[in-house]
């Protein structure tokens, strides 16, 4: 059996696309992803099925070394080309097609892939319609802390997957009805290449344990199947001519709350993902809430979003350009690994809704790395170039989220309460009228949101310790210096953005935005406000900043002014952190930082205990159908997308797209660590 007709023959042995039909989504498990050939194929049914499922996802694990020779700085040559080996060389045009459709397919995937470090990395194609979870590392240990129910299992014989605690392993991850398909060994298209054929590429082609020799064995094939059966798997059958074997989880006993949702009634508060009234409401129309919004409607919820400002990212939202740069700690702590997933996330997002040299770019960032690892330290004189990373207008990508057409947005409206109801929760205004009606109501309003959760009505609906995590949210007052880039050369020789003690980011097209903030928040979907004001086709502007004020005891003023220190302090301030980023610039520049008409903008971010966000259910197991999504603070580009797509499968009952032990970080359950008194130590000891 040729490697590419096995693959191609994977959806159809799984009972596809016949099993999908007419579901929001369909969660294939695949533990030998190679160079994407079963994907491939899974997206070529899909595709081609009029009743395929709202979202594919499919999870992909692959060794590190496989990794390397696949997907490594210096890839081999392409492995595999779905449809070279069809026969249908002569199809015509629409062979011609569907080859070209393949080829854009793989070079998405081969460009999503690449430059990624070990740990599971969530890759959206197809206009993120196809989700695709990258497992990079040892198969059981990473299998052990993901979190999924997979509805296909496409097992490898290099995978040792048929003994007791492997059969286990395997049900923990699966949804009542899988499809599980072990494959008799065949090599991959790279086993049979010889060192001519892969001269980019160092690393040695994938290993090929097989099993082959052990699964004839009879003693072994009946402990397997036995095994498997003692795991909650029927029908196991194993086809002699081929050496499939084939099997469906179905247990005899309840799963309990591992129970696929579809199974459960709507009346006990989780929603089912097949239902047809899947109504969603978001609350806060900033980068927190249109990024889960626009998570939510990809899947064929009905969203809509509420907020109480006249223009959508009325918030820190409305920063005229941020970075997306990942975090770096001398521990590699949860928030850099989580931050490196978030970026790459993120500028998936940037390059599929935006506009490349206008409202986003793959610049690069430098980062200043500063003492002690932290990110408020002198810096250390040390550099480092962030590849992927870059600049984005976040006003601009709010905007493209909010425009999904499953999308409805009101502005100007003010949420003041919620009641449940038996047909969900009621969204209510001031004067108590209803504004929305939603199975799941999502808090992305920031630090709004403290008030609203922490009210009485919502008591019996809330975990018991979220009160204590949402006092840990603080408002901090940030500004942001602004100019125009020096028309004569000088320091500023790239336009490659800085980070560190303060940011710096240059080059950015057009001209620096006024500071009135409606101006800044104006919808301007053909030409940004600078342009508008007729800017030259050549000028650019820069950001430098930001100020950083915690505010304890926030009142109406700070909140609406947006700071603490006098503006000639916040100014003076943006200029020191420049001169201890890039000294040459910061002496170039500081005449716009002392003129008069000095240009700005500030705004108020909420900060969580540990600068990580808050995102997950408002009870303590995610079942009666309130989320949040807040404390995004300074780094809301880098990880609202993720906290999005984390918040959207944790409902949907999807793969996740990090770590089970990584998602903690951004659990809403988590509770800062509290130090106790000491107790009095005594003479007599």
């Amino acid at each position: 059996m040729q490697p590419a007709l096995a693959a191609r023959e994977r959806p159809a042995r799984s009972g596809l696309p016949r099993a999908w039909a007419g579901r929001a989504g369909w969660t294939i498990l695949d533990t030998r992803f190679g160079a994407g050939e079963g994907l491939t194929e899974a997206w070529q049914a899909w595709k081609a099925d009029p009743q395929r499922p709202q979202m594919l996802h499919y999870v992909g694990h692959i060794s590190l070394h496989d990794y390397e020779f696949y997907f490594g700085k210096a890839p081999s040559v392409v492995l595999f080309s779905p449809g070279s080996e069809r026969g249908d060389e002569g199809g015509g045009k629409d062979g011609m097609k569907e080859s070209s459709d393949n080829a854009r397919f793989l070079a998405a995937l081969q460009q999503a892939a690449a430059q990624r470090s070990p740990g599971i990395h969530r890759i959206l194609l197809e206009g993120g319609q196809v989700s695709v979870t990258l497992c990079i590392g040892e198969f059981t240990g990473l299998l052990a802390d993901h979190r999924l129910y997979a509805n296909t299992v496409w097992i490898s014989p290099a995978v040792p997957v048929l003994d007791k605690h492997a059969a286990k392993a395997l049900a923990r991850v699966c949804a009542r009805g899988a499809v599980l398909v072990v494959e008799a060994y065949t090599p991959h298209p790279a086993e049979s290449l010889t060192a001519t054929d892969t001269p980019t590429s160092q690393v040695s082609p994938p290993s090929t344990a097989s099993y082959e020799g052990d699964v004839a064995d009879a003693e072994y094939l009946a402990s397997s199947l036995d095994a498997l059966r003692e795991a909650g798997f029927v029908d196991v059958q194993r086809d002699s001519a081929s050496g499939t074997l084939c099997a469906t989880f179905n247990p005899a006993w309840s799963l309990g709350a591992k129970e696929p949702p579809s199974t459960l009634v709507c009346a006990s508060g989780l929603v089912q993902p097949n239902s047809t009234l899947r109504r969603c409401c978001v609350v806060g129309a900033g980068i927190s809430g249109a990024s889960v919004a626009y998570a939510m409607a990809r899947r064929g919820w009905r969203v809509t979003v509420l907020d109480a400002a006249p223009q959508p990212a009325g918030g820190a939202s409305g920063l005229p350009v941020g970075l997306v740069v990942p975090h770096i700690s001398a521990d590699d702590s949860p928030r850099s690994r989580l931050s490196r997933v978030g970026a790459r996330l993120m500028l998936q997002h940037t390059s599929m809704l935006l506009r490349e040299g206008h409202d986003w770019a793959l610049s690069g960032v430098r980062e200043h790395l500063v003492s002690g690892g932290g990110e408020h330290g002198p810096d250390d004189g040390q550099e480092r170039l962030h590849e992927q990373a870059g600049w984005v207008r976040p006003a601009a990508l709010v905007r493209a989220w909010l425009a999904h057409p499953g999308i409805a947005l009101q502005t100007g409206t003010l949420v003041a309460a919620l009641h449940k109801a038996p047909s969900g929760w009621r969204v209510l205004g001031p004067d108590a009228h209803v504004v929305e009606e939603a199975d799941v109501v999502i808090f992305a309003n920031a630090y709004a949101a403290r008030d609203l959760l922490s009210s009485e009505a919502l008591a019996p609906h809330r975990a018991s310790t979220l009160t204590l995590t949402l006092s840990d949210l603080r408002a901090v007052h940030g500004t942001a210096s602004l100019g125009h880039m020096p028309s004569t050369p000088g320091p500023m020789r790239d336009a490659v953005p800085h980070n560190g003690h303060g940011c710096f980011i240059p080059g950015i097209p057009g001209q620096p935005p006024v500071s009135h903030p409606l101006d800044m928040l104006a919808d301007h979907s053909d030409a940004s406000a600078s342009d508008k004001r007729s800017a030259p086709g050549n000028a650019r502007w820069w950001l430098a900043g930001s100020s950083f004020e915690p505010d304890e005891t926030p009142t109406v003023e700070s909140l609406r002014t947006h700071q603490l220190a006098p503006l000639p302090d916040q100014l003076a301030g943006n200029l020191q952190r420049l001169q201890g980023l890039l000294p040459e610039v910061a002496a170039e520049l500081a005449p716009q930082f002392h003129a008069d008409a000095a240009q700005h903008w500030s705004g108020t971010r909420c900060v969580t205990h540990d600068r990580l966000p808050l995102a997950g259910p408002v009870d303590a197991e995610g079942r009666n159908g309130l989320w949040m999504h807040v404390g995004m603070g300074a780094r809301g580009l880098t990880f609202s997308a993720l906290g999005a797509e984390l918040i959207a499968a944790r409902i949907g009952q999807e793969p996740w797209p990090v770590e089970s032990s990584l998602a903690r970080s951004f659990d809403s359950q988590r509770l800062r660590k509290r130090r106790t008194p000491r107790e009095p130590e005594s003479d007599s000891i």
